[in-house]
């Protein structure tokens, strides 16, 4: 769902504004559950071991993102490992990127920064008071670069 929000937003927010893209820095091995005790637990702490990168490889793609001048001036990018790829198809979908859109607005009970809902999927002018605030979400953070 983070991966339809970023396209969203991005349709939303002209990359002369903010580039917001997606990132998924792949399986870090973090202390996820280091405290916990049990099978599932246990498990995931052997996976991590066993395929997890290590949190300073892992932070490299979040780094990418927001440093690299190849994504200077685009908007809706999805990146796994470093790499600028395709998102897969669903997640391009306007009409549920809107409804998710829709939804968030609902369930956090106030309009996204003031964006007009009569364009939903198209571009916009600048927003009211200067450019936009960078964003970081979850654990696949969503980059929000002011572009000047």
């Amino acid at each position: 769902m983070l991966l339809l929000f970023t396209i969203e937003f991005a349709r939303r927010v002209p990359a002369e504004l903010v580039s917001a893209n997606a990132v998924h820095p792949g399986v870090v091995h973090t202390r996820l559950g280091a405290g916990e005790s049990g099978v599932v637990p246990w498990f995931l702490r052997k996976t991590l071991d066993a395929v997890g990168m290590s949190p300073e490889e892992g932070a490299q793609t979040t780094l990418f993102a927001s440093t690299s001048d190849l994504l200077d001036g685009s908007n809706g990018q999805y990146l796994p490992h470093r790499r600028i790829t395709a998102p897969p198809e669903r997640a391009l979908d306007p009409l549920l990127g809107h409804q998710l859109w829709e939804l968030s607005e609902k369930l956090v009970g106030v309009p996204a920064m003031g964006l007009p809902d009569e364009q939903p999927c198209g571009g916009i002018e600048r927003p009211v008071g200067g450019p936009l605030p960078l964003a970081v979400v979850g654990k696949n953070p969503v980059l929000a670069r002011a572009n000047p």
